[in-house]
């Protein structure tokens, strides 16, 4: 019999253990399937940066030559030379990295082509103005075509963007079905595992069956033979079970009696007679509420509704409670009473209700709950508030009559309101459906002996508050937005209409700077002095407008117009910026990156004016669902009592009142740690990632 059962067990093993390995197999292929589609990720996130380089290496060029056809300054030319140079090679690798998809060969073959185009007409116009046709030169450059043709630029670089983002849609959907099928196949293997073991513990149970069944037979006769011993012993066990129920009796902190069906007292903590605890007044009806009790048996309070009351051995009155249960013995039944002295609650009770005139005065809505969370006292300012009586109210607990939001999990407030009170801010919904939000203090209410007995809730209806609250933030938003429109516009017209007009006069003044000889010097001069202003006034307008809006913002994305202002922000300020942003941090929403860029500017210009600091740190980062900005300085910092303030009663500085609006604005949220004495500031932005665009990367 032992060896069937090892053969089974072999047999069952050996089916599991190749079904196992064909499962395994099967994952490891589907684990190589999913590396492939990870190096092809990687290539469109290769592909999606050579287009962001070689836009932005045009841009620069474009920059470049307006700059030395305004200033005759070779230096402009660089970005122009660079972008020569080194735009051939990023077409070659982006060409390289889309040989296998005709579609985006194409774009790169017309990119190729309005590429060199572009890069003719600025060679173009260089040479005519190195050449002295500086009239000829401006006239190519304003006749609009080079926007066009950057314009056209741009759409094929947004198409094989698209082409790419579309392609990684795919390839995550591919991949996450690898992950499923490899999932699956550990449910598979999972399942397997679990029917071997079950057919195993089959067979096992099968073969302890057999000797079950002999060792019933065996037990069967032990049995009887332990049923003689014990006879005996239930007898001395019955004794000892009536001596500890006797002591727990005498024990108990209530009276505890026990009588028999006829009213007569078997078992009493107090020794007496049934008739010797009811008040002399009561007694004569005692025997008919017995008699009842006795017919329908069941466990329950006694006179429930009713003032029940007690004597003592002087004849003193005195309120109790008294709960009875049945319990059917071989003497017949018997009733168990435990008898309770209230007289301290009903006391306390009586206070309670001598101060509910004194609440109903208030204009608040106050009310009392004990510790079952049952309303025992609602006065007359709850019921103008939330439409319910007090008759409606008492007895329930305030969650159901209001239906009540926390601002926190009520386990945390009860935590706090075990110690003593908590008091915040509550939405509450009325007897009509209306809600109102109320300032709520809680505190809990103790007997002589502080054992929390119930607590009193104070509500004050700040609906109307809240309301203009919530105006005041909405106006701040749209100001926010309108600023940021407005930033947006100026920096527009600043860089497409003022630095056209610009670059033309200087070309008009150029030529009468080579005439010096058939005019005064006095006219010389102010030629030249002019010349210099115009290109003084070049430069900040273009420095005004980026810091306005960036343009790379919008065109290109967060990471370069970051960059940009911090290449313009070292330069300026003499301050080293250590920034951090992820490759693959792809796009957001116009209104996520127009804050963070914001935020970011904000807290370079307060540590350039305020913390003394030679260095800054910026880090962005992206996890799940959040995006986080930190901005770190190593200047003097800000001391506690001026962090204190600066979170308190809005004696916040403009700029970081800004920042927590616009953060408040997108559901973010503005940390801001700092020791004072040297060691420095963090400045903390957390925002929902939920603005992502579509352009997003995975």
């Amino acid at each position: 019999m032992l060896a069937t059962l090892q053969r089974r067990l072999l047999l069952i093993l050996s089916i599991g253990l190749l079904l196992t390995l064909g499962v395994v197999a099967y994952t490891c292929r589907a684990a190589l399937g999913y590396d492939k589609l990870n190096d092809q990720v990687e290539r469109t996130h290769e592909v999606k940066e050579e287009l962001s380089s070689v836009l932005r290496l045009l841009v620069d060029a474009e920059t470049g030559q307006r700059g030395y056809l305004i200033t005759d300054d070779p230096l402009y030319l660089q970005p122009y030379q660079e972008a020569s140079s080194q735009i051939e090679g990023r077409l070659t690798r982006l060409a390289d990295l889309t040989k296998n998809n005709a579609v985006q060969q194409q774009r790169t073959v017309e990119l190729r082509r309005l590429e060199q185009e572009e890069l003719a007409v600025l060679r173009q116009t260089v040479q005519l103005d190195q050449e002295g046709k500086d009239l000829e030169a401006g006239q190519i450059m304003l006749s609009g075509v080079g926007r066009q043709r950057m314009d056209e630029l741009r759409r094929v670089v947004a198409d094989m963007e698209k082409e790419e983002d579309r392609l990684l849609a795919m390839r995550a959907s591919l991949a996450n079905r690898g992950q499923w099928a490899i999932v699956l196949a550990s449910l598979a293997i999972a399942v397997l595992s679990i029917i071997v073991f079950v057919l195993v513990v089959r067979q096992i149970k099968s073969a302890a069956k057999n000797e079950e069944v002999a060792r019933t037979e065996v037990e069967k006769r032990l049995l009887a033979e332990e049923r003689l011993r014990s006879a005996g012993e239930v007898l001395r066990e019955r004794e000892r079970a009536e001596a500890k129920i006797r002591a727990l009796l005498e024990s108990a902190p209530d009276a505890m009696v026990v009588v028999n069906g006829e009213g007569k007292v078997i078992l009493a903590k107090l020794g007496q007679e049934i008739e010797v605890l009811v008040p002399e007044r009561l007694r004569r009806m005692h025997p008919g509420h017995r008699t009842g009790f006795i017919g329908e048996p069941r466990t329950r309070a006694m006179g429930a509704g009713l003032d029940l009351f007690g004597a003592r051995k002087d004849g003193y009155e005195f309120p109790v409670e008294i709960s009875l249960s049945p319990l059917q013995t071989d003497e017949g039944l018997l009733v168990t009473s435990a008898i309770r002295d209230i007289s301290k609650r009903k006391a306390m009770e009586g206070a309670v209700k001598a101060q509910a005139a004194l609440l109903d005065a208030a204009n608040d809505a106050i009310w009392v709950a004990g510790s079952d969370e049952r309303i025992t006292y609602w006065n007359q300012g709850a019921e103008r508030l939330y439409g319910w009586s007090k008759e409606e109210a008492i007895g329930k607990t305030a969650h159901e009559l209001l239906f009540t939001e926390f601002p926190v999990p009520l386990a945390e407030i009860a935590q706090q309101r075990e110690k003593g009170g908590w008091q915040g801010e509550l939405v509450h919904t009325k007897r009509d459906g209306t809600r109102v939000t109320v300032a709520s203090r809680w505190t809990t209410l103790k007997d002589t002996q502080n054992n929390p007995t119930g607590w009193l809730e104070i509500n004050t209806d700040i609906t109307d508050r809240k309301r203009s609250e919530e105006s005041l933030r909405v106006l701040s938003g749209r100001l926010l937005q309108m600023q940021d429109d407005e930033r947006r516009r100026i920096a527009r017209e600043l860089h497409d209409s003022a630095g056209q007009i610009l670059a033309a006069l200087t070309m008009n003044l150029t030529p009468l700077e080579s005439e010096n000889g058939k005019i005064s010097p006095a006219a010389a001069n102010a030629i030249r002095e002019s010349l210099g202003l115009v290109n003084d006034l070049s430069r900040e307008l273009r420095t005004i407008s980026h810091l306005l809006h960036p343009p790379l913002l919008d065109e290109v994305g967060l990471s370069s117009a970051l960059r940009l202002f911090l290449e313009g922000f070292t330069e300026r300020s003499k301050i080293k910026v250590n920034f951090e942003f992820p490759d693959a941090f792809g796009r957001l929403s116009q209104d996520l990156e127009t804050a963070i860029f914001r935020i970011v500017q904000e807290c370079l210009t307060n540590i350039h004016r305020h913390s003394g600091s030679l260095v800054a740190k910026i880090r962005i980062t992206r996890y799940d669902s959040q995006i986080r900005v930190e901005v770190e300085d190593s200047g003097k910092g800000i001391s506690p009592e001026k962090r204190y303030a600066m979170d308190s009663a809005g004696t916040s500085g403009v700029g970081v009142r800004g920042m927590r609006e616009r953060l408040r604005q997108l559901g973010g949220s503005l940390e801001i740690k700092s020791g004072g004495n040297g060691k420095g500031t963090v400045i903390i932005a957390r925002l929902p990632a939920a603005g992502i665009s579509s352009e997003a990367v995975a």
